[in-house]
């Protein structure tokens, strides 16, 4: 196992040298033959044979541990061997060549070169389709050694694959290109068989090559020259590819455009089984086409516009043709090209924006809207991230006129995206009647499929049919279609943000006015069922209200900052929305109003701004939903119409007179309602009236001592806040844990009913204190004892001024003081029990 070579000078004599150099030769060729013998054995048998395998494995490892291993090699790649075997003899002089205990010395490092480079000049792989993998392995192979040596140990390397790609056989002008893409790929960012100082090298090396000389890069003409004899094979296209996608690893994609490298892609494209692997070298290029950071102005490290163009233009081409046809290996690729671009905007948004022509930037943008149009929700997330990455990097500017915007018009983009907001399964679609269904495909546009698409109903079927693409079936699959849609849902409402600022353009057909009145005509057709029916359209109502919810609130909190002119841009058009929003529907429905309610609720922080008489009919609604329920759904709607007035006040959207209408109206209401209601009312008022600046301290305090009287009247007169409090509760408790289950839920059995009034109270006065927290300034109220009368006097509470118990600053004070004693003597019951 001694290395040969080393024996001649170690023994010392030139014939021992040579009868030792014939022993080892003759004892490599038999291990050799052995190794051969077995790699023949496995892949002639057919069937997989355990044993056989398992032989030639551990002959493997053999063959590696040996000290020649390079030698062995050399003999089992050798050109009469089987293919098989080849491919096994490359596989050793690879591990050979990445070994580090012991590494491949000097010495042999050389031998493995000079036997290298005379079987790149030989004719062996003259025949392209023997083999192939055999060919990839011995790129890989001089891959490996070039990594060590190329370019200064080995500068003959580089010519010998330049004429190699000059041969007439494709086979060589393979495994020229073959090489060249395995050197670069030793370059990716987080391989760690390079240092620091080896990848510098190996870098400038390379960009050495590509760049030079400047007007036929040695590289560049190679690769040309190949094409242009054998562009024809589809292994050399392969391999062209392949190396246009390795290069933007370690050269600047500025060169490889300005040496038109996009052209082989573009062709690769074409070739059904090439366009995998031609996607796959733009996706190395779109995060790199320009250095990092945005391009400052008159920089040289830039590529020209006209590359960029051209690049743009081939992405585009290549969106244009993802037409959804049924098939799942179609979809997959289609997923890959949404996700390329998306990529490519997200990246490059900023300096796209800057560099590209108002044409080129308009045909990305319409290239991103026909993904949006996909029956895939997948694609259309890629499609609409793009989107929102372009619109944020374009400037700020008041001229948005149709010849400089880039974009699809507003109207056009909302009918799209309002179509994917909708809240639709495929089982409801089933009965969308024909007018609903022509309507809602004019807002869709044009679908990105080659399946016919005449109804609604057909669009739906298409998006589940890429649902069953995506996701398993199965609760986790659900869980990872509402997450999907949840992302959809918020990537749509930044995308309005974004270009519906009412700051970049007041015209009536972008902007903020633009988006109100869009949506009007939305939520007008859903609440008219079209003016052909008597039905509501509540998925329609509810997507017209999502694209104007969030942002409406955005635009506003936007506009109340100075100066003070956007105010009314934002206020007017809202408005406008506002009024169709309420506008009664041709039919009752309690979902429609329940998600009317909830958007009122939402923009509460806009009636502040408005007149009280805005604010009026709104309470109006409220109220009559709070006084008369429907017969369906009643609680449910009651409820709501309860934390829409909560909203209401919150935001200090109530005027003092209103405040005062609206506390008679609820003390006349009070008698009607259930506790829960009844307190919620009470801590709507309450949050209205803290959030009223308007009102003296001593008036807000007063009210809201009138609205807690009822409350305060119960809790006082509660048995559980008296002496004896802990055991009529303890009497209570033990009550309600003997009743039956049947009868412990009912609302007619007293010691439930008890606990649930006591808790009903509770809640009320926290609800009370909780929305008056903000309004706690103003005048010292009294010290006074919080004990309350002597006989009910808290342990360590004296008949003197108290300061601890004194509320400072509460406009609940007095409510404070009132329940404070009942409080402390509940929570002893509570103590002395438990």
């Amino acid at each position: 196992k001694t290395p040969i070579l080393p024996l001649l000078v170690v023994e010392g004599g030139l014939a021992h040298g040579t009868v030792q150099q014939g022993m080892e030769s003759g004892a490599l060729d038999s291990l050799a033959e052995q190794a051969a013998a077995a790699i023949h054995a496995v892949h002639a048998s057919g069937a997989v044979d355990a044993a056989r395998l398992a032989a030639a494995r551990e002959l493997h490892q053999t063959v590696c541990r040996h000290a020649s291993a390079h030698q062995v090699a050399f003999r089992l790649a050798s050109p009469h061997r089987p293919p098989e075997v080849q491919h096994f003899g490359f596989q050793v002089l690879l591990a050979a060549s990445k070994a580090r205990s012991p590494p491949l010395g000097q010495f042999e490092r050389a031998a493995t070169r000079a036997w290298l480079a005379s079987n790149l000049t030989s004719d062996r792989w003259a025949n392209i389709a023997a083999a192939p993998y055999a060919r990839a392995k011995c790129a890989e192979a001089v891959a490996s050694l070039a990594r060590l040596d190329w370019p200064a140990a080995w500068p003959e390397l580089s010519p010998a694959l330049f004429q190699l790609a000059s041969a007439p056989s494709p086979g060589s002008a393979a495994l020229s290109l073959g090489v060249w893409s395995q050197i670069a790929d030793l370059l990716i960012e987080d391989s760690k068989e390079l240092t620091t100082s080896r990848r510098r090298e190996l870098s400038s090396a390379l960009v050495t090559v590509v760049e030079q000389p400047a007007e036929a890069p040695q590289l560049i003409a190679s690769l040309q020259h190949a094409l242009r004899q054998h562009g024809a094979d589809r292994h050399v296209v392969r391999e062209a590819l392949n190396l246009c996608r390795a290069l933007a690893i370690a050269v600047p994609v500025k060169l490889l455009l300005q040496h038109s490298l996009d052209h082989i892609i573009r062709v690769g494209l074409d070739v059904p089984e090439l366009c995998g692997l031609a996607v796959s070298a733009l996706a190395d290029w779109v995060e790199k086409v320009f250095p990092p950071g945005k391009v400052k102005e008159g920089q040289k490290d830039v590529l020209q516009t006209h590359d960029l163009c051209r690049f743009t233009a081939l992405l585009v081409q290549l969106a244009r043709k993802c037409v959804f046809d049924g098939h799942q290996l179609a979809y997959a690729f289609h997923c890959q090209v949404a996700e390329l671009i998306s990529d490519f905007c997200v990246a490059n948004a900023e300096n796209l924006s800057s560099l590209l022509p108002a044409s080129d930037l308009g045909a990305l943008w319409a290239g991103l809207l026909h993904l949006l149009r996909y029956p895939s929700v997948t694609i259309q997330l890629d499609a609409i991230t793009g989107m929102c990455q372009l619109a944020k990097a374009t400037p700020n500017t008041s001229n948005n006129s149709l010849a400089s915007r880039p974009r699809p018009g507003l109207e056009e983009l909302l009918g799209t995206m309002f179509v994917h907001s909708l809240k639709l399964d495929v089982a409801e679609t089933e009965n969308v009647v024909a007018h609903r269904s022509e309507w809602l495909l004019r807002c869709l546009g044009t679908p990105a499929s080659s399946v016919p698409v005449t109804t609604f109903p057909a669009w739906c079927q298409l998006l589940s049919q890429t649902h069953a693409f995506d996701i398993r079936e199965g609760p986790q699959g659900s869980e990872e279609r509402s997450s999907l849609f949840g992302r959809l849902k918020k990537k749509t409402l930044d995308l309005v943000g974004l270009i519906c600022k009412p700051e970049i353009n007041s015209s009536t057909t972008e902007g903020y006015a633009a988006l109100c009145r869009i949506a009007s005509l939305f939520a007008a057709r859903a609440l008219t069922s079209g003016g052909l029916g008597q039905e509501v359209w509540i998925p329609e109502f509810d997507a017209a209200l999502v694209l104007v919810e969030r942002p409406g609130s955005a635009a506003l909190r936007a506009a109340e900052k100075p100066p003070a002119e956007r105010l009314n841009l934002v206020l007017e058009p809202s408005l406008v929305f506002l009024q169709q929003v309420t506008m009664p529907a041709v039919a009752f429905d309690a979902d429609l109003e329940h998600r009317r309610m909830e958007f009122l609720s939402h923009w509460a922080v806009f009636y502040r701004h408005y007149n009280p008489d805005v604010v009026g009919q709104v309470l109006q609604q409220l109220v009559q939903v709070i006084e008369n329920p429907p017969a369906k759904d009643g609680i449910k709607l009651q409820r709501r119409a309860l934390d829409t007035l909560v909203s209401l006040g919150k935001h200090g959207a109530l005027r003092p007179l209103q405040l005062e209408a609206l506390n008679t109206e609820c003390q006349r209401l009070a008698a009607k309602l259930t506790p829960v209601a009844r307190g919620k009312l009470v801590e709507a008022l309450a949050a209205a009236v803290a959030a009223s600046p308007d009102l003296e301290f001593s008036r807000r305090s007063q009210l809201i001592c009138m609205m807690m009287d009822q409350a305060t009247a119960a809790w006082r007169s509660s048995d559980f806040v008296q002496h004896e409090g802990s055991e009529r509760l303890l009497a209570v408790l033990a009550a309600a844990a003997m009743a039956s289950p049947n009868r412990a839920s009912s609302f007619d059995e007293p010691n439930i009913a008890k606990l649930r009034d006591m808790r009903t109270l509770v809640h009320a006065f926290t609800g009370v204190i909780t929305k008056t927290a903000s309004a706690s300034v103003g005048p010292t109220c009294s010290n006074k004892d919080v004990s309350g009368d002597s006989g009910s006097r808290i342990p360590g509470a004296s008949g003197h001024s108290n300061e601890t118990g004194a509320v400072r600053g509460h406009i609940a004070a007095q409510v404070v003081q009132t329940w404070a004693p009942g409080i402390f003597a509940f929570a002893r019951s509570l103590a002395g029990i438990y």
